[in-house]
């Protein structure tokens, strides 16, 4: 079992956590590797203890959208798994431009009514392209309060798409560079080193599980900076990208890994 949980609750340091398994694992042979990450690949392929082979770790290329693979790990000319990697709390698990995203929504086929409701959740101006003045500018809270057809008709819609939209979020937008499992740990001293094939945490999303607005399996959705004092007409601070975060991604995690392995 590759799991230990002390629910120590971190920062997303996933920089960190990468060059800690890349010196874990690249260059060694199995029986040089850290013990947990000796399991955690064991739990990938079985068959890696067998023989002689060096091993690899490296970071993976790609950007933005189509970079949700953090790290390559190989076992001879075998690629063993091709991992997101999260670590920490509260963790952010996709950005990406607000006109990227609606364009993807378009191709899902919503109608130009609802895409109008999102781009006014968005931009919190009381425009559907960002162009109100400062003064008009509103925070999600307030827009829940005041407007909750909106909320209402965007979150239908986010309850419909649910399974397409959590494997943009998690996945990427490419199949072939898609990430074959989620890898987790706590910390650099790898913590709760867990890792779950990404379908099953897809899958674990792609029903709805709270009765919070605007959420996508776990995933809450938001606007990633509102600037609502003008911050972005004054630096390079910008109001053009939506996220998604999963606050209980620690908890979740153990809860994936259990219903995977019981």
């Amino acid at each position: 079992m590759v799991a230990f949980f002390d629910m120590t609750v971190g920062q997303n340091s996933g920089n960190k956590i990468e060059h800690v398994l890349i010196r874990e694992v690249n260059g060694k042979r199995f029986g040089e590797i850290n013990l947990r990450v000796q399991q955690m690949l064991l739990e990938v392929d079985s068959s890696v203890a067998d023989g002689n082979a060096i091993f690899r770790a490296y970071k993976a290329g790609g950007s933005g959208i189509n970079r949700k693979v953090d790290l390559i790990f190989e076992c001879g000319n075998k690629r063993i798994a091709s991992p997101s990697v999260k670590s920490g709390g509260g963790n952010s698990v996709h950005q990406e431009n607000i006109h990227d995203f609606v364009n993807f929504l378009r191709d899902l086929g919503v109608d130009e009514a609802t895409i109008s409701e999102l781009y006014w959740f968005h931009w919190g101006d009381g425009t559907t392209d960002g162009s109100g003045a400062v003064s008009q500018r509103i925070s999600s809270r307030e827009i829940r309060a005041r407007f909750p057809d909106t909320i209402r008709v965007v979150g239908e819609m986010f309850d419909k798409h649910q399974k397409s939209i959590v494997a943009r979020a998690l996945a990427g937008s490419q199949q072939n560079s898609s990430p074959s499992h989620l890898l987790y740990t706590e910390n650099e001293q790898l913590s709760n080193l867990t890792i779950i094939p990404m379908s099953e945490v897809i899958e674990f999303n792609s029903h709805p599980q709270t009765d919070s607005d605007l959420t996508v399996g776990r995933l809450q959705f938001q606007n990633y900076g509102r600037c609502l004092q003008g911050q972005d007409l004054i630096s390079n601070k910008t109001r053009n990208d939506v996220q998604f975060k999963w606050p209980t991604l620690a908890a979740d995690v153990r809860d994936i890994y259990r219903s995977v392995n019981e």
